[in-house]
């Protein structure tokens, strides 16, 4: 999903150069939160690999299995030199997307000007909406019990959760492309990378899907 992440790179970007007027629209504030987001599931994934591996996560959490739950905190799956580099792409830029999504919080006055650049029917809009949800969907499946959390990727215990972010974002990303072609606004410079980047990897996917059947 790279180049979906540098989609949003740049179209953030976009929004930079504008000022912080620009990053309080929702296309802004919305790829903002889900980078964030991302970025700080990835990290969780990281940081406590045997956790996100086991089916039933969520069994750790009674009292009966803290002890445990203690155990496989204080191990890793992966080396601390990997930890530490993934740990100094993620924090920052949760720390930079975070702050940014806080503070361009919209005014009363924002939502109104919002509600009233919506239009009653533009195209792409009900496609738009049922990729998020799907993206959503599988997102949210990934978070469950095994073998269910592996259907979105095909990963195994080690990947799929971690996939899992990926999938969020991507869901954002579908979500804000459905806000802007209810504004008539997919032929904006923002929306036009965000599409490219979500047909890249649209495209990308499926030769995968395809090598892996032959």
């Amino acid at each position: 999903l790279m180049p979906l992440v540098w989609a949003s790179y740049a179209a953030l970007s976009m929004g930079c150069k504008a000022g912080w007027a620009r990053l309080r629209k929702p296309t802004y504030r919305r790829l903002n939160f889900g980078l964030g987001m991302a970025c700080a599931w990835l990290l969780v994934c990281v940081v406590w690999a045997p956790l996100v591996s086991i089916a039933n996560w969520w069994v750790l959490l009674r009292p009966s299995n803290w002890g445990l739950l203690q155990t496989l905190s204080g191990s890793t799956a992966y080396p601390a030199a990997f930890q530490l580099f993934c740990g100094a792409a993620y924090l920052p830029t949760i720390a930079v997307c975070m702050f940014a999504w806080l503070k361009t919080r919209p005014e009363p006055s924002d939502t109104v000007a919002m509600d009233l650049a919506k239009e009653e029917l533009s195209e792409g809009t009900n496609e738009y909406h049922a990729l998020a949800l799907a993206f959503f969907t599988f997102a949210a499946l990934s978070l469950g019990p095994f073998p269910c959390a592996d259907i979105p990727s095909g990963l195994g215990a080690n990947l799929a959760r971690a996939n899992g972010a990926w999938l969020w974002f991507a869901s954002v990303v579908c979500g804000t492309l459905k806000d802007a072609a209810e504004r008539g606004g997919l032929y904006l410079p923002a929306s036009i990378r965000l599409n490219r980047g979500m047909t890249t990897v649209a495209l990308a996917n499926l030769g995968l899907v395809a090598a892996r059947v032959r």
